[in-house]
């Protein structure tokens, strides 16, 4: 069974079964939407476990990006590119339906994001944000909430259809508005393979 976690324990990465893009993407915290894979395919996959002295995604994640550029000899580089994204925003006004988690007894993450929706617990906007990549969107989606910290979110909408999932997130008090713009994209190749 493949799993990768690493939210609910600041300074920890656990995985199990993860394909080597998907550590990839998770170390460098890509969108996978925003990512050029130019190794070799591969369908090996791995276990891996991080613990850093400093307990922070931060630290972990920087502790990851060091391993596998090692371990598998690759070079990582951000490149601009003009794309059509999703960019989400509070409306002017709204009251947004995401709100601090009050029940600190109930567990982070308890719920599940999918093509029906997101509801979970204790969630920062980056788990809303790419989970409205994968699983409504499929690009990249642009955070402009100025939302910080954990949330109990709560969104339902209509498998594979944007405008219903776009009418979810005005109820819920934002905007989405659709902009092409430069994305940093991340690229990742061999090493020395040159640029």
């Amino acid at each position: 069974q493949t799993f990768l976690r690493w939210r609910a324990t600041p300074g920890r990465i656990l995985g199990d079964g993860v394909p080597l893009a998907d550590l990839i993407q998770h170390a460098y915290g890509a969108s996978p939407f925003a990512f050029d894979n130019r190794l070799a395919p591969s369908l090996a996959q791995f276990r891996v476990s991080v613990v850093a002295s400093d307990p922070t995604h931060a630290a972990a994640r920087a502790m990851l990006r060091d391993a596998l550029a090692n371990a598998f000899a690759l070079d990582a580089r951000l490149e601009l590119r003009p794309m059509d994204v999703v960019v989400l925003r509070r409306r002017s006004g709204g009251d947004a339906a995401l709100f601090r988690r009050a029940d600190l007894a109930r567990p982070p993450f308890d719920g599940m994001a999918s093509w029906t929706g997101i509801h979970v617990s204790g969630v920062g906007m980056d788990f809303v944000v790419g989970s409205l990549e994968s699983y409504a969107f499929r690009t990249v989606v642009v955070d402009e909430t100025g939302l910080d910290g954990s949330y109990d979110v709560d969104l339902t909408w209509t498998p594979r259809d944007s405008r219903s999932t776009e009418a979810a997130l005005e109820r819920a008090g934002f905007e989405v508005v659709r902009e092409r713009r430069n994305v940093p994209v991340l690229v990742v190749e061999p090493n020395g393979s040159g640029r």
